[in-house]
């Protein structure tokens, strides 16, 4: 029963993340935000509540390889893929199977402040609003 809830709110936050993917890759863009601060780090949610249901801390947890790959765990589910820094705060994640029956590709912005990574909404146009933070685990 508690895989279902794990799979619910996968589900959700997926819904909620990639819903758009807006951005084009431009070769000769800025340079990352990021860079220098993603890779070879791993990061856990804290407690949070998604659509009424309450979810423990570390129940999602991303790893950024520092070669390019990512390891995405919600729960028992680990979704996998590679990562590719764009400009700004945009970053492109490339799963390696399709995810929720949509597609491989999507686009996303995550901001890192210290031991704080917050991936943005990207459902409304300013791509302020914070989806979720998780804190910084260990870097390998």
């Amino acid at each position: 029963m508690r895989w279902l809830v794990y799979l619910l709110a996968a589900a959700i936050i997926f819904a909620g993340i990639f819903t758009r993917n807006i951005f084009v890759s431009n070769p000769r863009a800025a340079e990352s935000n990021n860079r220098g601060k993603i890779e070879g780090t791993k990061w856990a949610s804290r407690a949070l509540t998604v659509e009424g249901v309450e979810l423990p801390p570390a129940t999602l947890v991303w790893h950024f390889g520092a070669d390019g790959t990512f390891r995405y765990e919600i729960g028992p589910s680990l979704w996998t893929g590679n990562y590719f820094l764009e400009a700004g705060d945009s970053v492109r994640l490339h799963f390696e199977h399709v995810v929720f029956e949509k597609r491989k590709q999507y686009a996303t912005k995550i901001r890192i402040d210290g031991r704080e990574l917050t991936i943005l909404s990207n459902t409304e146009p300013s791509w302020t609003a914070p989806l979720f933070t998780l804190g910084k685990v260990r870097s390998p």
